[in-house]
């Protein structure tokens, strides 16, 4: 008489049990996996966003017209009404936006600042400016553009040949009336990655930027270099 063998109940309960813990640790290797994938991704994007305001800024600035002459006009570095921002006017060559009525002229006054919205916890870093200087009949009016969004800090240093100024005022510069050698810019975002505390990690970026003409004319060229 033939016998057939078949598992016993314990045995498909051990297999069952077994299968659980395996499944149970492939669903703990993939969590930590897409974890670590959603951890790069904030951190990317947080380094995408600020590099890309920081090619924007420097534009900007190596646009920035010396302040002298008939196309001239002042720069003016001073600390903002928010104690973690910086204040920057000055005149430029970069790129903004056109409107299809009045003057565009190829000059902008331009305006880098922060400040909180109203009803808002966040804190923006925004460009304020004015293409049409010239009109006679066209009462000059800025146009914003946020650059970037829960801004923790913006702060703006100036070298002046041998040290870093934390103001620049072109009309009390020396030589007068010109523009510092560079302009480095420190930025401070808060960004979707999360310290153990529950506290949003604060993200820092420095760029420095030197500006292709500087001093007065005819002036002897400062001594020292960049850090």
């Amino acid at each position: 008489m033939n016998r057939r063998s078949a598992f016993t109940l314990l045995e498909l309960l051990i297999a069952m049990a077994l299968v659980a813990v395996i499944a149970l640790s492939l669903a703990a290797s993939v969590k930590t996996a897409f974890d670590a994938r959603r951890n790069t991704e904030r951190r990317i994007d947080a380094a995408r966003s600020s590099g890309l305001v920081m090619d924007f800024l420097r534009d900007d600035l190596q646009c920035a017209m010396p302040p002298r002459g008939v196309f001239g006009g002042t720069f003016e570095g001073s600390h903002g009404q928010d104690p973690n921002a910086d204040d920057l006017v000055f005149y430029t060559t970069a790129p903004s936006p056109l409107h299809p009525d009045g003057a565009n002229g190829e000059i902008k006054q331009v305006e880098l600042t922060m400040y909180q919205p109203d009803n808002s916890a966040d804190h923006i870093l925004v460009r304020r400016s004015i293409n049409n200087l010239s009109h006679p009949l066209v009462q000059p009016t800025a146009d914003e553009e946020i650059l970037c969004r829960h801004v923790q800090s913006f702060n703006l240093f100036y070298f002046d040949g041998s040290t870093w100024q934390d103001t620049w005022d072109s009309t009390s510069s020396q030589p007068a009336n010109s523009l510092p050698l560079a302009v480095q810019v420190v930025l401070a975002v808060q960004t979707a990655e999360m310290n153990p505390d529950g506290t949003p990690v604060i993200a820092t970026y420095t760029r420095v930027f030197a500006f292709p003409c500087t001093g007065a004319p005819g002036a002897a060229a400062p001594t020292g270099g960049l850090p």
